[in-house]
């Protein structure tokens, strides 16, 4: 558990204050994920940890890698962090679906800041110029994803 005065100072820091969005990402910006126990295997994320097709991030350029364990604390408190780079996140993917149809699945880190966390960002998932939340049928992006994005994560901090 951290000080209170320390605390204080980390939930104030991450406070929105007024301050505008930024969708401007640079490729080799950090992205910081908090994940729980039992979700790492010999020093790499595993895959089907990774939530999909949308998930909350932090940007590097607006926080520190631990700051996503003060979200709710002490409720993440004990959480492991890792990070991968914005440039990472996996190219499309087109599938063949089971009508013959072509589908192409994008993906994107948008920065969608909340009042206690200014850095809050989302990795989310388009097709058809449609965001994508629970209606993706297809178990072989889901599984390409996740496994091409755990292959550039970085364990930064394990859960205790």
């Amino acid at each position: 558990m951290l000080p209170e005065a320390e605390l204080e100072a980390v939930l104030n820091r991450l406070k929105r204050n007024g301050r505008e969005e930024s969708q401007d990402f640079d490729i080799n910006e950090s992205l910081f994920l908090r994940f729980p126990q039992l979700s790492a295997v010999d020093g790499r994320l595993y895959p089907p940890s990774i939530k999909f097709p949308a998930f909350s991030v932090n940007r590097d350029r607006f926080s520190r890698f631990d700051d996503v364990l003060f979200w709710q604390y002490p409720k993440y408190a004990s959480w492991g962090v890792c990070s991968f780079l914005a440039k990472d996140i996996p190219t499309p993917i087109t599938t063949e679906e089971h009508s013959k149809k072509t589908t192409m699945y994008e993906f994107c880190v948008w920065h969608v800041p909340e009042d206690d966390n200014f850095a809050h960002s989302e990795v989310k998932t388009y097709s058809d110029d449609k965001l994508r939340l629970n209606d993706i049928n297809s178990k072989i992006v889901k599984k390409r994803f996740r496994y091409c994005l755990s292959e550039k994560i970085n364990i930064l901090k394990s859960p205790t």
